[in-house]
């Protein structure tokens, strides 16, 4: 079934394919968690975000996991933008606050890199401050310089923050945490209208 809806994907994207396979020029780099609620859908018709993202992912949203991705996006591909993105409702945080030594190397190394309290709403959110600050760090001059943005974010999966299930919403800039100042910096770098950031910059 999977296939043949592939085989009919790409006869109905011949155009869109020809002009991609000279090479890429992505406009974001995202690191997300595998959960397969979260798919690049999520940010309107996926088939415009074909070239658009570069994306690594990996249970529980890490850097670490997706370290790869975000140096070649950001060191080969000059993406401006990187974007840690953690959801409501996210099992490998709720698993991370939880003993979790019977759990296989390969989950355990993934959950050692969480940093959780065991509050189910606002881990993910804390998660994610913490994943920005390590990106932060890592590529601190193409930051400070304005090189690179580092924003992270919440899907909000399960309506924790008061308004759709299913949006995201912008919890941190460059390690700024204070909704007023995350405004300001988003206005003057224009990753979004006015109206719309005061939608979705929001903290819990």
């Amino acid at each position: 079934e999977l296939l043949e809806s592939n085989r009919v994907h790409a006869a109905q994207n011949q155009a869109l394919y020809a002009g991609l396979k000279d090479g890429q020029k992505p406009k974001m780099v995202i690191a997300l968690c595998s959960d397969s609620r979260l798919q690049t859908a999520m940010f309107g018709d996926s088939l415009e975000q074909v070239g658009k993202l570069f994306v690594g992912r990996d249970i529980g949203n890490t850097y670490e996991d997706s370290a790869g991705a975000v140096a070649y996006a950001v060191e080969h591909l000059d993406v401006p933008l990187v974007f840690i993105m953690g959801h409501t409702g996210c099992g490998a945080a709720a698993a991370a606050a939880s003993d979790y030594s019977g759990e296989s190397s390969g989950i355990k190394d993934r959950l050692d890199h969480l940093h959780v309290t065991g509050d189910t709403i606002k881990d993910p959110q804390h998660n994610v401050d913490e994943q920005v600050a390590k990106v932060g760090g890592r590529y601190l001059g193409k930051v400070s310089t304005g090189q690179v943005t580092v924003i992270g974010g919440v899907f909000d999966l399960v309506g924790a923050y008061g308004g759709n299930q299913g949006q995201i919403y912008i919890t941190n800039v460059n390690g700024i945490t204070d909704v007023d100042e995350m405004k300001r910096v988003l206005s003057e770098k224009k990753f979004a209208n006015v109206s719309l950031l005061e939608e979705v910059v929001k903290r819990v």
